[in-house]
């Protein structure tokens, strides 16, 4: 059974795409930080024939939260393929979860979008787990992002890296 997950799923839209693929033997599951796009995104998952119980509302921090509750709930190197346009532009700086990052150890904050970088490919199978995420252009190309080239460099085999216009996501970012 393939596990497919997206722990930034926002209204569901990349486990719904998932579900229309007809996969029986798929399982989907995702995590979302915000309790009101968690509902809209269960609604949507049922409406495309998927269970409730897939979308999880991760009220301590997120997925980036290092709380045993969250630990508990998202198994480490559990998921064939994480699929997931994380929040980046905003920075996290829980000083419990933030040292526990090798990207956030000796440091008061960190961007999220780098911080789920490590997060999903620390919750891939080994070996044979597949990330698809969406980065910013800073992360690959920006000067104080080096430690983050070389750990991606370290943990993964890159198969594609795909640049996207700037206008992908107007009106909703710059």
């Amino acid at each position: 059974q393939m596990h497919v997950c997206d722990p930034a799923c926002g209204s569901g839209g990349f486990l719904i795409e998932t579900l229309k693929l007809g996969k029986q033997n798929w399982k989907i599951t995702g995590f979302e930080i915000d309790k009101r796009m968690a509902w809209v995104a269960q609604m949507n998952i049922i409406m495309h024939g998927g269970n409730i119980d897939a979308i999880r509302y991760l009220n301590d921090g997120g997925s980036l939260s290092c709380s045993p509750k969250v630990n508990n709930t998202i198994p480490k190197s559990g998921f064939d393929i994480i699929i997931t346009n994380p929040p980046f532009g905003s920075d996290f700086s829980d000083k419990t979860s933030l040292p526990s990052y090798e990207l956030g150890k000796g440091k008061t904050s960190r961007r999220r979008g780098v911080l789920f970088i490590e997060r999903c490919i620390k919750w891939l199978k080994n070996g044979i787990g597949r990330l698809a995420i969406l980065v910013d252009d800073s992360i690959l190309n920006g000067k104080t992002n080096h430690d983050v080239r070389e750990f991606i460099f370290r943990y993964c085999i890159i198969e594609a890296i795909i640049s996207l216009p700037e206008v992908t996501f107007k009106p909703y970012a710059s």
